[in-house]
């Protein structure tokens, strides 16, 4: 954090601790953010495309980021219109803003929105200069939500996380001891890579999806197991019924194709209806998922092909031995 009487100091500090990170061997990149995506939640800000008017409570609302020039190529963030923003974007000139394509969408639908204007808290209207890709700021799990970024060198803020992109990132020991240089009573929080950043971020997410998983493996055997169960089961006491086919000049493998094709159309009865359930009761896992739908076809055929090859083998099985099936003794039987 920055806490200096003077903006200056706080800009010439900065520009040190990015001059200081860009000089270490592998760095390819440095930039800086007030808030690290997946990482720090941001503030939202109300907005208005009428900078004719206040802003009011019911103004629309979009997140807002402070970030030093370079932050976009840094982060791998696509530019879809317009310029980032530049070295020159500093304080004493026009406040200018790139946005994220879900709040130039909500603001200026239909239109460019390279040019056009609007109002904001701490500073009045800014010019948008550039459009960039959405983001899950938020989490993966999360919808994109309007953004807009300004620069740190035109409105400094008082939190700031670097971010580095290298071949081989420096140690947290040479990482604290460039920040004591730049300035000695300059504060330092957590140092790691983005990939724990975002393997934090969905750790709960993963824990629940495991945990939802396993139960859905167990549930699945259970269910293969009693399908199984049942129709083995059924088709050893119809074996007598079988025999009597036999009996009266059925051949084995006709009386066999019989049997398979009975107990599959009542398990495939089930495995329809079962996917129906999984259907409506998708929303309830949705929050779990991420690019990944509850109505995905693959799954759902996958737990029904599984439960029909039980089926199957489980029909197939007790008739096998209907080729050398004592006729007479299943016949005797009451």
């Amino acid at each position: 954090g920055f806490r200096y009487a003077a903006p200056g100091s706080q800009l010439q500090v900065l520009r040190s601790l990015r001059d200081r990170f860009d000089a270490v061997p592998g760095v390819l990149a440095v930039s800086a953010t007030s808030s690290v995506p997946l990482a720090d939640r941001g503030h939202l800000w109300s907005v208005s495309a009428d900078v004719s008017a206040p802003l009011s409570a019911a103004s629309p609302t979009a997140q807002h980021d402070e970030v030093m020039p370079g932050w976009f190529t840094t982060m791998g963030i696509p530019l879809r219109a317009g310029r980032d923003l530049e070295p020159t974007d500093a304080q004493g000139q026009p406040l200018v803003a790139v946005v994220n394509e879900t709040m130039a969408r909500s603001l200026w639908p239909g239109r460019p929105a390279v040019g056009e204007q609007f109002l904001a808290p701490n500073g009045g209207a800014r010019t948008v200069v550039g459009v960039v890709a959405d983001i899950h700021h938020q989490g993966l799990r999360y919808a994109a939500q309007p953004t807009f970024y300004q620069s740190l060198w035109q409105q400094p803020t008082e939190h700031v996380s670097f971010v580095l992109m290298a071949m081989a990132l420096p140690s947290t020991a040479a990482v604290r001891r460039m920040v004591q240089e730049a300035d000695p009573e300059l504060p330092l929080g957590r140092v790691e890579t983005l990939d724990r950043v975002v393997a934090s971020s969905l750790a709960d997410q993963r824990f629940r999806a495991m945990l939802t998983a396993a139960f859905a493996v167990v549930a699945t055997l259970l269910v293969a197991a009693g399908i199984g169960g049942v129709t083995a089961g059924g088709v050893r006491r119809r074996m007598r019924d079988l025999c009597v086919r036999l009996a009266v000049g059925g051949t084995a493998p006709r009386v066999r194709a019989g049997v398979v094709r009975h107990e599959l159309s009542v398990v495939i009865t089930g495995v329809l209806i079962g996917a129906a359930g999984a259907l409506a009761t998708g929303r309830l896992i949705v929050e779990y998922l991420y690019s990944t739908s509850v109505t995905s076809a693959a799954s759902i055929a996958g737990a029904g092909v599984l439960l029909l090859l039980v089926a199957l083998a489980a029909a197939w099985i007790p008739t096998r031995t209907l080729d050398r099936a004592d006729v007479s003794r299943w016949l005797r039987e009451d």
